[in-house]
């Protein structure tokens, strides 16, 4: 379901593309706890449940109307928005020290508009804090197994052309 937060906004055309369904995400063996390492782990982690064969649906997306403003986002905008983020900024030359920045950037102005209610009672809010090191370190351990963010997406069915296409609509 939509957090809460989007639930808000009646006028955004809404397109679902779950990266993976939870049951898939449960089956692997994950490591616990909020260490850059082991999110950078989990996060790789969901290309390997689907998650990849999902983000070129998303891209396209992006692109359909030409570029026209987009929002993606998942429950709390950080995990599956984040490296789907971070993927779209790979393509689009963004080198990995201002996509790290990007990502923790994105908790200065949604941590504190979080409305606790739309936690679990068993989340911790730290669970929610960006750090830079996260993504870039799950950018490498995908690059260390497809070659390139690019080489991995285009294994999992997304067009050649889409990074052309990304930059034509997106860059200045």
């Amino acid at each position: 379901p939509s957090p809460p937060l989007y639930e808000r906004h009646p006028d955004l055309e809404r397109l679902h593309v779950p990266l993976f369904e939870g049951s898939d995400l449960a089956a692997l063996s994950l490591p616990g706890g909020h260490a850059p390492e082991a999110w950078s782990v989990r996060y790789a982690a969901y290309t390997d449940v689907g998650g990849r064969y999902a983000v070129p649906t998303v891209l396209e997306a992006i692109v359909a109307d030409g570029g026209a403003p987009t929002v993606f986002h998942c429950w709390s905008g950080k995990d599956r928005t984040g490296l789907t983020a971070a993927m779209l900024l790979d393509l689009l030359g963004v080198d990995d020290e201002d996509i790290g920045a990007d990502y923790e950037r994105s908790m200065e102005w949604w941590l504190p508009r979080l409305d606790r209610q739309e936690l679990s009672e068993d989340e911790p809010v730290e669970g929610y804090h960006t750090v830079a090191e996260v993504i870039v370190l799950t950018l490498g351990h995908l690059r260390e197994q497809y070659g390139s963010i690019e080489e991995m997406l285009l294994r999992s069915g997304m067009r050649p052309d889409l990074p052309g296409r990304l930059r034509n609509a997106l860059l200045v």
